[in-house]
């Protein structure tokens, strides 16, 4: 019935969706910090299947799927390690 964000794995672009991601479509308080975050994680997540990756069952990445912004919330705000490891090398997060 909607959707967060799309892209085509290993395609050219990804669309993100904001209007769901926005408290208010949910009859809570509007919060402009939250939809940025939101959007940004959705925009990071998008970008991986642009890069090649696919959705991920580790509940910390931030390739899981996810149905609902709860689930969004709650996923991670990086990519696992197996995640990272797929991504071409010049897309890797750096190591600290």
């Amino acid at each position: 019935t909607h959707f967060f964000g799309r892209a085509r794995l290993g395609g050219r672009a990804l669309v993100v969706a904001l209007a769901r991601l926005a408290p208010a479509a949910y009859g809570l308080p509007d919060d402009p910090a939250l939809v940025v975050r939101r959007a940004a994680l959705e925009v990071v997540h998008e970008f991986g299947h642009v890069a090649g990756l696919h959705h991920c069952p580790d509940r910390g990445c931030l390739m899981r799927l996810a149905h609902n912004v709860e689930a969004i919330d709650a996923r991670g705000t990086r990519f696992c390690d197996e995640c990272s490891a797929l991504l071409p090398a010049e897309l890797r997060p750096r190591r600290r």
